[in-house]
């Protein structure tokens, strides 16, 4: 735990229910590749352009009340105007709230491709990232107060978000306590169809589809595999 940043642990709660208890089930599903906190947002505008029948183009602003956590680092409070077309891409640009918005309202299909050269380079993402703003939900607040001082596991919720989107002169105001994937819902926070349409999503430019299908299915029926080294075999993707 140490190693991972945290100052103390609770090993008492780490064995607690062992055997009983899957810590996996409270893990989070990201379906963008991109930092957490940009999850809610990023679900809530294609929410509104998918019922609005909104294209990005539309849209005149945006302005994103980000949680308190994630508006404190300054890469959400003031969003780089380029990325660097380096190795480092994937990462900056999964920060960066106003370029993810865009590739999202853009229709661009998550994964890889999303910090290639070509979108990088692109100055009609950024002449519409320059059209989004952030500023604090100061009203999450509390929510990670009581986290840290009443629970145990100190966990609070990242994806909490309120927006406002104006389209030819209206606001239309959003706000979400989730985003999809989260485990805090009552409803299971991924499903099969999702996880796969998320495999392929990431992997469809890098694996060939009958060597993503095979894998699905292996992995979906794992209980049937009787040597995971033999039979489990992962593709070697080239570089």
């Amino acid at each position: 735990m140490r190693a991972q940043g945290s100052l103390r642990s609770d090993e008492k709660l780490l064995v607690e229910e062992l055997g009983e208890k899957g810590w996996i089930l409270e893990t989070c599903i990201r379906y963008y590749p991109a930092c957490r906190y940009t999850a809610g947002p990023v679900d809530m505008l294609r929410r509104l352009m998918r019922e609005q029948g909104l294209n990005a183009e539309d849209i005149e602003k945006i302005e994103i009340r980000m949680h308190p956590m994630g508006y404190a680092l300054r890469i959400f409070q003031e969003p780089p105007k380029v990325i660097a077309t380096d190795y480092r891409a994937a990462l900056n640009g999964a920060f960066n709230i106003s370029y993810v918005m865009v590739l999202a309202a853009l229709g661009r299909t998550p994964g890889p491709r999303w910090y290639s050269e070509k979108n990088l380079k692109d100055p009609e993402i950024w002449k519409l990232a320059a059209r989004i703003v952030t500023a604090e939900d100061e009203s999450a607040r509390d929510d990670v107060v009581c986290a840290f001082r009443e629970t145990r596991t100190r966990r609070f919720r990242k994806t909490s978000a309120a927006m406002s989107v104006w389209v030819s002169g209206e606001e239309h105001r959003c706000d979400a306590e989730y985003a999809d994937g989260d485990p805090w819902t009552p409803k299971p926070p991924a499903t099969w169809d999702s996880v796969e349409q998320k495999f392929q999503n990431f992997c469809s430019r890098l694996m060939p589809s009958d060597e993503i299908r095979g894998l699905i299915d292996c992995v979906r029926n794992l209980e049937s595999v009787s040597d995971v080294s033999r039979e489990l075999t992962l593709p070697l993707v080239a570089a």
